[in-house]
């Protein structure tokens, strides 16, 4: 690998031509290089040999004009819809953010959650994925700052007819890892089901771990019980 010493005068760096080592105050050598479009500037020893710098800037228009012409005709249109809603300050609102949050899970692969929404199939459909006016028009405002965006079937689409704006104990139940467990009156979401029995969630897995019966599970009141 080259090193800073071995810079030399006409050494040529992609888009730069190196002039002269110019005196620093520090322990980074840095050289004054000229850019193929004339401009003159100095550069780090270090970016020169790793390519971090290697234009002055008078590439950047060209490189993101390639990026750009690489992209799907799906994030160009939300890219577009996206830049349009921070022109009417839309994008800063709780229901934009719901928006763009849920293209995101169900279209960029890089996104953390992409795997539990697009990548096992869930889509948001075509009237809502190409306007957020159109989201806005069919879910109305959310009644308050603390409502989430929720499909009410969990393995459908993001679509009208299965979204609602919920709490977020409405939402965390329907949530397809929510632990649910078969009670005297069917099979019921553990919170729900410590709520109707009167037993904590803790206290209701231990005695499923522990083999209880299932009468005994949800029959017999707890040490800890809330209303002793």
């Amino acid at each position: 690998m080259l090193k800073h010493k071995q810079i030399q005068s006409g050494d040529i760096f992609q888009f730069y031509t190196v002039l002269t080592e110019v005196k620093s105050n520090t322990k980074h050598k840095r050289f004054l290089c000229k850019c193929v479009c004339g401009k003159e500037k100095n550069v780090l020893a270090f970016s020169l040999i790793s390519g971090g710098a290697w234009h002055c800037g008078c590439k950047t228009k060209e490189v993101r004009s390639k990026i750009w012409e690489k992209k799907s005709d799906e994030f160009k249109s939300l890219w577009k819809e996206k830049c349009n809603n921070k022109k009417h300050g839309e994008h800063k609102t709780k229901e934009y953010r719901a928006w763009s949050d849920m293209k995101s899970r169900c279209v960029k692969e890089s996104h953390k959650w992409f795997d539990s929404y697009g990548g096992r199939g869930i889509k948001v459909c075509e009237s809502w994925i190409t306007s957020y006016e159109n989201f806005l028009n069919d879910m109305g405002k959310a009644p308050s700052k603390n409502h989430q965006l929720d499909r009410k079937n969990n393995n459908g689409n993001y679509e009208p007819e299965n979204c609602r704006w919920a709490t977020p104990s409405q939402n965390q139940r329907n949530k397809s890892n929510s632990n649910f467990v078969e009670t005297p009156d069917g099979i019921m979401n553990i919170k729900d089901a410590s709520d109707k029995y009167n037993l904590s969630i803790y206290c209701i897995r231990y005695r499923i771990k522990s083999g209880w019966d299932m009468s005994d599970i949800f029959s017999k009141r707890s040490q800890r019980s809330r209303d002793d």
